[in-house]
């Protein structure tokens, strides 16, 4: 498979699968509300191929070939919108995990910052 078929190939399964159900989830019905999740969709892909003329010990030119690619396909929540008779009202999602990785590097930046000053 060459690299541009690996790539029409990946393009192919993303384009199928890209659609706005995958934004916006199946709306739920709760206590008369209906809560309908979004998420954002961030999909990364790359792929490559070459070739190579390799002599063997014999003194016989080999040829030889190769190709991959690889990728990630991701979908985060982001909010959910709540429909309660005529009011509709969009609650973010806040990534708890994200926002503990920010307070780590700022505490490292800081001590770090502290260290250099002190020389």
């Amino acid at each position: 498979m060459s690299g541009v078929s690996a790539v029409e190939s990946v393009l192919s399964r993303l384009g199928s699968s890209a659609h706005v159900n995958v934004v916006f989830g199946e709306p739920r019905q709760i206590d008369g509300k209906t809560f309908i999740p979004v998420a954002k969709v961030s999909a990364i892909f790359g792929s490559g191929d070459g070739t190579s003329q390799a002599e063997q010990p014999a003194g016989h030119p080999m040829a030889s070939s190769g190709s991959g690619g690889g990728g990630i396909y991701k979908v985060t929540p982001v909010a959910v919108v709540r429909v309660a008779g005529d009011q509709v009202t969009v609650v973010p999602v806040i990534d708890v995990g994200g926002l503990l990785r920010l307070l780590v590097f700022l505490l490292c930046l800081t001590m770090f910052w502290r260290v250099v000053r002190r020389r």
